[in-house]
């Protein structure tokens, strides 16, 4: 080892020196690399803290090849009254069920245009059932009462209920 002047200049040319000089080399690399590292990491959460992505949303409408109708209303509900018994009773031929899987029981009925039905949800999940396009919003084992018209006769009335579609079909005729 040298050393020249007030300025202390370390200097090996001794093997044993040449390989701590390598071990020094190498490990002012490692910590010059993960200083990048870390930097670029810290720079890029800055960056995306606090940032939500939003979906890309077109205000275009597309273009469907058939005519889009709007139907008028075809059923009107009223509010459940009286007692749950009494009601199955008397509307035991007006009566659609809707299971624990969705599933309308009877799947196929036939009623006379104006009449009241009743729309039973016998599952303990809230739902949506769907009379010809008209939404219905039933808490768990609810019901309620529906009546059906139409100006055109006769009129096949497409059922969905949750996301299970074509679950049952009523026919009104005159």
């Amino acid at each position: 080892m040298q050393q020249e002047g007030a300025g202390a200049r370390i200097f090996c040319s001794q093997p044993s020196c040449l390989m701590s000089n390598k071990k020094l080399i190498w490990l002012v690399i490692v910590v010059i690399v993960l200083a990048i590292v870390f930097i670029g990491m810290r720079k890029g959460s800055t960056i995306n803290s606090g940032v939500t992505p939003t979906p890309n949303l077109s205000a275009t409408p597309k273009a469907s090849s058939s005519p889009v109708v709007k139907k008028p209303p075809v059923v009107t509900a009223t509010p459940a009254l009286g007692n749950y018994s009494q009601l199955v009773t008397e509307y035991r031929d007006r009566r659609v069920q809707f299971n624990n899987i969705c599933q309308m029981s009877p799947s196929a009925l036939t009623y006379k245009n104006g009449t009241k039905i009743m729309l039973d949800n016998r599952s303990s999940e809230s739902r949506v059932v769907t009379i010809d396009g008209t939404p219905y919003n039933f808490s768990g084992y609810s019901y309620r009462f529906v009546t059906l018209s139409s100006n055109t006769l006769p009129r096949t009335l497409a059922v969905n209920c949750g996301p299970s579609i074509n679950v049952g079909v009523i026919t009104l005729q005159r």
